[in-house]
Parts: C-alpha cells; structure tokens; sequence
C-alpha cells in the first residue's frame, strides 16, 4: 500500500469517525429532545426517520454524482452540511422549523456513509481487505461507544440542547480536516468516462443478479426494523420502564458502543480467516436473542449486559455485510451497491420506527420487542445460505 493511499485512508477513517460521533453524540439524547419540545409519539416517529424515508430515493444519485464531482470533495461537502444542520437544531424549537431542518439534515445523512465505504474499499488492495475493512470500520464504532459517553458528561451539567453545540464540533473538525487536503488530485480516483457515462440500468442488472447480495439486502431490511425502535424509543423505553435519567440512558448507550467497537476489528480479521457468511449469521441470530431478552424486562443490570451483547452483533453484522458488498461486487459497481444496501437499513429503520410508534398505543414494549427479535431471527435464517457456501 503506498503512501497516498494511507493518506486518505487516515484522512477519511478520522473524517467517518468525527462524522457519526456527532451522530452518536445525538442519538441518546434527540428523541427526549423531541419529546419535551411536544411531538407526540407518532410525529416522533415519523421525524426520526425523515433521513431513512428520503435516503431511499437520494442515495443512488448522490452516490453516482460523487464520481464526477469528485469523492473528497463531496465528502467534504456532505461533512459541511452536517455541521451546519445539528447546529440549527440548538438554534429553533419549533416543531415546523425541527422538521424542515430535518430534511436539510438528511443530504450529509444519506451522502456520507456509502461514500466513504465504497471509495475506502475501491482503493484498499484485495489481499487484506477484510482486516483493513473491519478497521475502517471500527472508526465508527469508536464514535457509537464515545458519543454517547460525552453526552452523559454534558447532560450531566448541562441541559440536553447544548449536546446540540457540542455535537456540531467533531463535524467542524472533520471538515475542516477535509478542506485543508490539497492531495486530491493525486489520491482521489477518477473512474473512466465510459463507466461514469454507463446508464444505471446496466449495474442494477449486474448487482441484482448476484443472489448473495440480494439475501444480504433482505437480511438488513429485517434487522434494520429493529434498529428503528432502537433509535426512536429505545431513550423511551429505558425512561419510561426504568425510569432513568438523560446521563444513565447516555452511558447504557455507550456501553452498547464500546462492546460494538471492540467487535469490529476481529470480525474484520475473520472475515479474511473464515468467510463472511457464517459471521452475518451468527451476528444477526445473536441479535435475535437480546431482543427477546430484553422483551422480558429483566433488572437493569441484565439490561446493561444485553445491550452490550447486541452492540457486539451490531459490530460483526456490519463489519461482515459490508466486507461482503466489498468482496463480491464488481468494483464499478460498489457504490451503488452501498446505495441499495444502505436503501434497506433505511427502508427498515422507517418501517420500525413509524409502526413502533403506532403500536405503542396498542401493544407493550416488551411484545413489540419479541415481534422485532422474531423478525431478525427470520434475517438469521434467510442467510443461513452464505455460511452453507462459504462466502
């Protein structure tokens, strides 16, 4: 590997990191936001997931548009309106202006992640992918275990709409990172006219005729409606059930990233040593398992371990899904595929979300939650036809 290539590999693993620990920084606290400002569970439903709900039609284009405009730049623009966008959310608190800055918020939302994972697969050389990948990778699990940590320490002497400001920095940084490159013309990499110019139908086909990736895209949108109520009522469920406040929800959260972040590395490692099929299933069935634990309302201290179990199902899923895209699919095709996988966590995460958010005035958490580990075990089992092969 040569010495540009570790360049921007550095240069974009701090800048996906910087990205998602805002994002991370966000996450425990955004659905008690909304819910003090006045939105019912319904509207805060259906707010949580407008990046989802519009990402499933953005990133397909923006994914194509970052090869003519150029992969560092577009990243560097995406990071920008990130920054821009959490900053606004401390600024208003209307419930109108929270929702149209939720539609600005989903472009960097939608933008950044399949990028920056296609581009770092692109110009990482085969032999040694997996390990490389799961490394990449564990930049944002190191966000989801330290974003909600310096939450809890802000919420701790602050109220929750400063985590707002103090979230809108690591993008700052990130971006400003990004803009001082003036390597870009040497370490971005810019695809032939005839594959940019290459009508989108023609990758479509090529992608969806690969049966595998098609079962991993079915999985996500399985396992993806579990992470909706995870990132819309899990804060809920913990306060209403446990009755905990803003800095406990915080710590339980980054306690799920720390487990999360120390899985990736060794799921990347074994994605090389042992395939990635069998570790998607494995992932997703031990998911399946914490949902169902959780369901029963066991003690807080159980819940801890739980979440902790999940986040290191979350890490190996991941790592192992994405290490698969990067492995199988053609390479003029991997951003696109990125689009669509990342199209069916976003699908997922609306429908668990939004219907989470109407089944609470019928059902319990806890029989929500064995609906959502029933679905995920399904996902297990639906990929049981990678590990039989060996991918």
């Amino acid at each position: 590997m040569d010495g540009d290539v570790k360049h921007i590999l550095i240069v974009v693993s701090i800048s996906t990191f910087a990205f998602w620990l805002s994002s991370a920084m966000l996450r425990p606290i955004f659905p008690l936001y909304l819910d003090n400002v006045g939105f019912t569970a319904f509207e805060l439903g259906i707010v949580l997931t407008i990046p989802q709900l519009l990402s499933i039609f953005l990133r397909v284009p923006l994914a194509r548009y970052s090869r003519r405009m150029g992969r560092i730049k577009f990243l560097t623009l995406a990071i920008l309106l990130n920054t821009i966008s959490i900053f606004l959310y401390f600024l208003f608190t209307s419930k109108p202006i929270i929702t149209f800055i939720r539609l600005i918020h989903t472009l960097p939302i939608a933008a950044f992640g399949p990028v920056a994972m296609a581009y770092v697969s692109i110009i990482t050389p085969e032999k040694g992918r997996g390990g490389i990948m799961g490394l990449y990778l564990t930049s944002v699990g190191l966000s989801i275990f330290l974003g909600p940590l310096v939450t809890s320490a802000v919420t701790t002497v602050m109220d929750i709409e400063y985590v707002f400001i103090w979230a809108s920095l690591p993008s700052f940084l990130a971006f400003t990172l990004l803009i001082s490159t003036r390597r870009n013309s040497i370490i971005d990499i810019e695809l032939d006219n005839e594959v940019i110019a290459e009508p989108l139908i023609k990758g479509f086909k090529r992608i969806l005729n690969y049966r595998g990736f098609i079962l991993i895209c079915l999985s996500a949108l399985l396992y993806s409606m579990s992470m909706g109520f995870m990132r819309a009522f899990l804060p809920l469920f913990l306060k209403d059930t446990y009755f905990l406040e803003a800095s406990l929800i915080s710590l339980l959260y980054s306690l799920r990233g720390f487990s999360n972040v120390i899985s990736r590395p060794l799921a990347g490692h074994l994605s090389d040593k042992i395939g990635v099929g069998i570790l998607v299933v494995t992932g997703l069935f031990i998911s399946a398992l914490t949902l169902f634990g959780l369901s029963l309302t066991p003690p807080i201290e159980f819940v801890a371990v739980l979440l902790a179990l999940f986040g290191v199902s979350w890490g190996v899923r991941a790592v192992s899904s994405i290490n698969f895209i990067g492995f199988y699919l053609d390479e003029r095709d991997r951003e696109v595929g990125m689009a669509l996988f990342y199209n069916m966590f976003d699908i997922g995460v609306s429908i668990g979300a939004i219907t989470t958010g109407y089944l609470l005035e019928l059902f319990t958490y806890s029989e929500i939650l064995n609906i959502l580990g029933g679905l995920v075990l399904l996902a297990s089992i639906i990929t049981l036809p990678l590990a039989i092969k060996r991918y």
